[in-house]
């Protein structure tokens, strides 16, 4: 299994503090250099994405930001290091988070995680109140107090997650260019890949974003851009939303927090 933590050059004071933290636990890791979205030219920018206005923007209906561009260039960066290793499986980190004690039983090793899981989120974007359509909820065997669900609709956040190769694969091959952020391509079920692949939780979650940093490598500020009414309320979306919801409302709606 591979651990890979992705920071930008920039951002030394983070490495440091989340290098303090996995020694703690004991925890070895690769660094993967976060692509800078600031530096994407216009012309770069517009390559990667598609325009405001495209009709794929039913889905997701405002212009990417350039942070948000380089945040999924760094996740690609890590899944095409795992599908070019020998390893079966990667843990994707980002560098802002919050790691509980209680972590460590699910970093050093995968001998927790069934067989049948590909893709599996250990993070919760708050330590507090996260809520989250689930379904098929089961306990673990060998971590007591801790179980593992589908999520049904959306979850926020790319802070940890464990990917399969053969995922790793599948979402290089339909990410080539970019109509969401990544953390909505992974795990918002309106994208093709989430709704192909699916994605479990860990409840409790034993990573959370720290609450007193943004996040350097993908700036979520909210772009003035949007598409046009008839993409942002058509009937296209209208319907999309409505077999979204109704596919939560056959979940249960939970809310949990982050292991301190």
């Amino acid at each position: 299994m591979l651990t890979l933590v992705i920071n930008l050059n920039r951002s030394k004071e983070r490495l440091q503090k989340i290098r303090a933290r996995l020694n703690e636990l004991n925890i070895g890791f690769e660094r993967i250099e976060a692509f800078d979205g600031s530096n994407l030219s216009d012309d770069e920018y517009n390559s990667l994405t598609y325009p405001y206005n495209h009709p794929c923007r039913v889905r997701f209906t405002r212009e990417l930001t350039k942070g948000e561009v380089g945040c999924f260039i760094s996740h690609r960066k890590c899944w095409q290091k795992l599908v070019n290793s020998n390893e079966d499986y990667a843990v994707i980190l980002e560098d802002d988070l919050h790691i509980s004690d209680e972590a460590k039983q699910f970093l050093e090793n995968l001998d927790w995680l069934p067989s049948n899981i590909n893709l599996i989120r250990l993070s919760s974007l708050y330590r507090e109140n996260n809520r989250l359509y689930i379904k098929q909820r089961t306990d673990l065997n060998h971590q007591e107090n801790y179980s593992i669900a589908k999520t049904l609709r959306y979850a926020l956040g790319t802070q940890c997650y464990i990917i399969s190769k053969e995922f790793a694969r599948r979402a290089l091959a339909m990410s080539e260019k970019f109509e969401c952020p990544v953390d909505e391509f992974l795990f918002n079920r309106l994208f093709e890949f989430a709704n192909t692949c699916e994605a479990w939780q860990l409840i409790p979650s034993v990573i959370c974003q720290n609450e007193s940093d943004d996040s350097s490598i993908g700036d979520r500020k909210k772009s003035t851009k949007k598409a046009n009414f008839f993409i942002r309320h058509g009937l296209k979306r209208t319907l999309l939303m409505y077999k979204l919801k109704r596919n939560a409302r056959k979940g249960e709606l939970i809310h949990f927090d982050c292991k301190d």
